[in-house]
């Protein structure tokens, strides 16, 4: 009797209670896999929306500064409007917007540099070169839209030579504003025309006090912003 109730209590797992049991695991097992899923995902997401925003403050940044350095080059080109715009329809590689700043970080102290930004292949980009007499006429003998030698220019705001740096990726379109003294809020295009129109004699070329850039993003609504240009 002693023998037969040790083999009893030393009995194994049902067939049936190996099932369960196997069941239980694999349920728990999915389950912690799309638990892990979602947590991957939502970190590639946000890894993404945080690169965006990174470029995005560094594209604003940037364009700040650019405008902030812009406003002193009046004093020191009286003749001349240190933010300009394109006449022509914003194209895609075209430059609608132009400006001339005082140069900062490399550049020589007391340097002018010429800055355009463009959207081209739904990335929005900002050319820099250093700006010089001669290039500035050769780029004003150019809004007629055919370069010195004859040749098409299909980008007058943007000459030749300039290095371009990407900003923000996945711009479907770009809409630049103007704040003009009398005027209000004028878009790029009139100011183009604008610009073509001598001032009076005696008297500086018109610069707008405010710039106002509307992006049209992918998959989300605009994103726009102001900037003020005068000190």
């Amino acid at each position: 009797m002693g023998k037969r109730r040790i083999a009893a209590g030393q009995r194994g797992f049902t067939l049936l209670e190996v099932i369960v049991a196997v069941a239980l695991l694999a349920v728990i097992a999915v389950l912690s896999l799309r638990g892990i899923d979602s947590v991957l995902r939502s970190r590639e997401r946000l890894t993404a929306a945080a690169a965006e925003l990174d470029a995005l403050t560094v594209c604003f940044t940037q364009l700040e500064e650019d405008l902030r350095r812009a406003w002193p080059v009046r004093l020191r080109l009286p003749g001349e409007s240190p933010i300009q715009f394109s006449a022509a329809a914003p194209d895609d590689g075209v430059a609608p917007l132009s400006l001339l700043r005082e140069g900062g970080g490399s550049a020589a102290p007391g340097a002018i540099q010429r800055v355009s930004y463009r959207l081209r292949a739904g990335v929005l980009e900002r050319g820099f070169a250093p700006w010089q007499v001669a290039v500035a006429d050769a780029a004003a003998s150019t809004m007629g839209g055919v370069t010195p030698d004859g040749a098409a220019n299909p980008d007058p705001l943007a000459p030749a030579g300039m290095v371009w740096q990407p900003l923000v990726s996945g711009v479907s379109a770009v809409r630049w504003r103007g704040f003009m003294p009398g005027s209000g809020w004028v878009d790029a295009a009139a100011l183009g025309v604008m610009a073509r129109t001598p001032p009076p004699a005696g008297q500086a070329p018109a610069v707008p006090v405010g710039i106002e850039i509307v992006l049209e993003r992918r998959g989300s609504g605009p994103l726009r912003r102001v900037f003020g240009v005068r000190d």
